[in-house]
């Protein structure tokens, strides 16, 4: 049996405009009838809103500008398509705006507001173009496109890359710990039309950590974890942008040992030596370590025994027992022998565990979890799909992958870059905000090591902090 529920609902703006909803709820399809209510209180107080800030406007802050008509808008949000009209007037400069959208933060020519783009982009990050297409026009009951998803993924996105690059806080983080963990590595993703003919590129990605969680079997989850990603950078802005982003993060000040883990690579073994803490224990990566010595020597050695001699007793306790297997076997053989036994030869003091270092700390964690976290981030998303990208999508994704939590939350702070001056230090480089004159230490492991004279201390001194020795 079908029965009708009558429904009048009176909504003010102010104290003069009203508007009146009135509807008949059918309850033999409730949810429908439901959502047919729900959606007109949207429009009806969507637009009424608008109009009520419009109307305030032209009654105060507009006064005396000169009012060139009303131009009709629609653009969709995460509760639906609007479709208003409001006031455009003539700015003391000879343009025209249009106020409320400012108000409202819709930005020009745009179809879809902010938050709307960042929902497209944390779909777009866990799932497909179409796929998220298909969702979003569930949600806003407006049909979008899986191209208008790849634009909003392309400018959200390279915003977000933008504002990690020129990063830059003058207040310290709070978070304390004497240790902190860093790794870092990179990872090639498939281009397609690039103009410079490459068929890939690098992308750059860092983490870093306070120490380690149980959660269940030997499932660990990092404390306090940094990411950082980047595409086509110099290993100094990379150093720079890992720096500025650990000094916001953390109280860099009572850090006394900085645990550097990665593959033994150049750019990625002084990620983190711009961050300014004196003690610096590099840790090479176990995984790189143990596929390199499986491709080499799985046919000739007993595994198990080998790993834990290597990383409990160091190099030289497993050298004599690779030289007399190095010129065995074919020629692709003897060649992955010798670039096995040489990479291990190169990163001698940098294989031991930290536990088994004899350092002054207590809880020494185990490192090795960026290739858990790189494949887990970026590479499931961007690799084992078959994908290829422009060089904006693959910068623009790794980004949005970087901070899909900040998405979620719509908690990410853009930066204006219309309005933020740069000053570049001449000997150095670095970008630094004009007006700040605090600057952050650095320390270089050739000035902390204690291996060369005082001029060479004095030189990297006076390019680091060029003001100092004014």
């Amino acid at each position: 049996m079908t029965k009708i529920v009558p429904i009048s609902i009176t909504i003010e703006f102010g104290k003069m405009q009203r508007e009146v909803i009135s509807i008949d709820l059918e309850t033999d399809q409730f949810g429908v009838s439901m959502k047919k209510v729900l959606d007109q209180i949207q429009k009806k107080l969507g637009t009424g809103a608008i109009k009520y800030l419009d109307d305030e406007y032209r009654e105060h802050e507009g006064k005396g500008l000169k009012i060139l008509g009303t131009e009709k808008r629609q653009v969709t949000t995460v509760a639906g398509s609007l479709t208003y009209r409001r006031r455009t007037y003539r700015n003391p400069e000879g343009g025209r705006f249009a106020p409320v959208d400012q108000i409202l933060g819709f930005e020009p020519y745009h179809h879809r507001d902010k938050h709307l783009q960042e929902l497209n982009c944390a779909l777009a990050g866990r799932s497909n173009y179409r796929e998220t297409a298909a969702i979003s026009t569930l949600i806003t009951q407006n049909y979008i496109s899986p191209s208008t998803i790849s634009r909003d993924v392309q400018r959200i996105g390279h915003q977000l890359s933008e504002s990690d690059k020129n990063f830059y806080s003058e207040t310290e983080g709070t978070i304390s710990s004497a240790v902190l963990y860093g790794e870092s590595d990179g990872i090639f993703v498939r281009l397609q039309k690039d103009k410079a003919g490459k068929k890939s590129a690098e992308i750059r990605a860092a983490i870093t950590y306070t120490g380690k969680k149980w959660i269940s079997g030997n499932r660990m989850r990092l404390l306090n974890k940094m990411t950082l990603t980047a595409m086509d950078v110099t290993s100094l802005h990379w150093q720079e942008m890992i720096r500025n982003h650990m000094f916001s993060k953390y109280d860099l000040s009572h850090v006394k040992l900085m645990a550097v883990g990665g593959d033994g690579g150049s750019w990625v073994g002084s990620s983190f030596d711009l961050c300014g803490v004196n003690m610096i224990e590099r840790v090479l990566d176990p995984f790189h370590v143990k596929r390199a010595v499986r491709s080499a020597f799985s046919d000739v050695l007993d595994l198990n025994d080998f790993y834990e001699k290597l990383f409990s007793e160091g190099f030289d306790a497993v050298s004599l027992t690779l030289k007399p297997l190095l010129n065995k076997g074919k020629p692709s053989v003897r060649k992955a022998r010798h670039e096995c036994f040489r990479y291990l030869q190169n990163h001698a003091d940098e294989l031991l565990p930290l536990t088994c270092r004899s350092l002054p700390f207590d809880n020494l964690r185990s490192m090795g979890c960026m290739e858990s976290n790189i494949g887990k981030a970026i590479a499931l998303r961007m690799k084992t799909r078959g994908c290829s990208w422009s060089r904006l999508g693959a910068e623009s994704m790794s980004s949005i992958l970087c901070h899909l939590p900040d998405l979620d939350n719509h908690s990410f702070n853009y930066l204006d870059f219309k309005n933020r001056r740069i000053s570049v230090f001449p000997t150095h480089g670095r970008l630094k905000p004009a007006g700040q004159p605090r600057i952050q230490q650095a320390s270089f492991p050739i000035v902390s090591s204690g291996k060369v004279s005082e001029p060479y201390y004095k030189l990297f001194k006076g390019i680091i902090c060029p003001q100092e020795l004014l």
